[in-house]
């Protein structure tokens, strides 16, 4: 079972178009997903956010409030 820490988030523009992005790999690969993705060492959480929206869209924050928090085990092998 792998076991993934990914902080998303919920990105909307000033009329309310939602940001989303093609993933190209792992088990989202070819579907649209919320930006986001795995934290660096003694980064915030909505430090990264602010670095991954950023990365995978060249947007950058302006606001950022926390929503929430899901956890999940998904039965995937991904080094295979």
């Amino acid at each position: 079972m792998h076991k993934h820490k990914g902080i998303y988030c919920i990105c909307t523009n000033d009329i309310g178009h939602l940001l989303t992005v093609e993933k190209s790999g792992g088990p989202y690969k070819n579907r649209l997903d919320l930006p986001g993705g795995t934290p660096e060492s003694g980064e915030t959480e909505i430090e990264t956010v602010e670095r991954e929206v950023l990365e995978e869209t060249g947007y950058k924050v302006l606001t950022a409030v926390r929503a929430g928090e899901r956890s999940y085990e998904l039965p995937w092998n991904y080094k295979h």
